[in-house]
């Protein structure tokens, strides 16, 4: 949420659908006379929870995905809970680390006035927003928990140490960037990309497949001859037609037809294919004719000597370590901690829901 943070701490360690339980409403009173204007939903430990909370993270989440069945609903109901559970679980592992509270609410301070110079009220006001709290308090809280996790993070993969020896081995052996080199060297790899124009002829259009394809070999040798392809994707086109049959760029694995990336394996700008027939479900459609717009050549994998894919192969390892080390770090936090969670919804912890997601 807040950039930088996990810099920040660094600095801060080496230095030191079933909805959601509604929330009740303000006017409801109790036999006894009193008003219930919250209550708790969750408790973490020695933390809690409210409804209120819960219900605000639950409409947020809502609107940035759609819902649209009730398992949805259940999926992302689950997944806030579970995000709940996971924020207070770390950010209590943050603190117990024994940094000075005294440093962390200076860096706070430094935050805040380095991210508000030159802000005017409206622009403060909106940014809250964007981050989803309402005001100055609730903002330094949520900088504080994301320090706090950071902390944690940070200490649990090894990345810091702070006065203690440091807990993970993170220096990256040289077969182990050889290994991480040659199984993810295609991805490093930039595909030629082509823009290409087609002329298709829709076989149901003609009558019948052998009168379209006669009629696509009539209009291929007008192209040949001069004629202009543009002119004819606008009066007999099936595709593309309102951009002329011209596409974006696509590179070949993008390209469903056979016919086609096959012409393209040794095509040059400019180049114009034979007659070539796609199908629907296996039988002929109709008859495509492809020309060469633009070519932009691909580029090979850097070399694995090079300074800039040992850097990139050394911080992917450490960043995939990094992930691993907090996953297995944040499960443990998970099954020593009391959670308690609303009536009537079990959660499942988070290495049965990975185990059920990779059936």
């Amino acid at each position: 949420m807040i950039t930088n943070l996990s810099l920040i701490a660094l600095a801060i360690f080496a230095a030191t659908a079933a909805p959601l339980p509604q929330e009740p409403a303000p006017s409801e009173t109790t036999d006894e006379g009193w008003q219930v204007f919250d209550g708790v939903a969750l408790i973490v430990n020695d933390e809690i929870v409210t409804l209120r909370q819960l219900n605000t993270s639950m409409n947020k989440a809502r609107g940035n995905a759609e819902a649209t069945t009730q398992e949805d609903a259940d999926a992302l109901r689950d997944d806030v809970i579970t995000d709940s559970i996971m924020v207070h679980l770390q950010t209590q592992a943050g603190r117990s680390l024994g940094v000075a509270g005294s440093d962390v609410e200076r860096t706070i301070d430094g935050f805040l006035t380095n991210k508000r110079r030159g802000m005017s009220a409206s622009e403060t006001t909106d940014w809250f927003l964007e981050e989803g709290v309402q005001d100055l308090g609730q903002m330094r809280q949520s900088i504080r928990e994301e320090l706090y996790r950071s902390i944690w993070m940070q200490k649990v993969s090894g990345q810091t140490s702070g006065a203690d020896r440091p807990s993970e081995d993170r220096y990256v052996r040289p077969g182990q960037l050889r290994e991480a080199y040659y199984v993810n060297k295609a991805g490093y790899e930039t595909p030629s990309r082509y823009i290409l124009q087609y002329l298709r002829l829709v076989a149901n259009a003609w009558g019948d497949a052998e009168t379209a394809l006669d009629v696509a070999t009539d209009l291929r040798q007008q192209i040949v001859d001069g004629a202009d392809m543009g002119a004819f994707v606008d009066e007999y086109g099936a595709f593309l037609r309102e951009r002329r049959g011209i596409t974006d760029q696509v590179a070949i694995d993008q390209i469903a037809e056979p016919g086609v990336r096959a012409f393209l394996e040794d095509a040059h700008r400019g180049a114009l294919s034979m007659v070539m027939p796609y199908f629907e479900e296996d039988e002929i459609a109709g008859y495509d004719i492809v020309r060469v717009v633009e070519m932009l050549e691909g580029q090979e994998a850097p070399a694995f000597n090079s300074p800039g894919m040992q850097i990139a192969l050394q911080r992917g390892l450490q960043n995939r370590w990094d992930d691993i080390r907090v996953g297995n770090g944040a499960d443990q936090l998970w099954r020593a901690a009391y959670i308690r969670l609303p009536n009537g919804i079990r959660i499942d912890p988070p290495w049965a829901r990975r185990a059920a997601a990779r059936r």
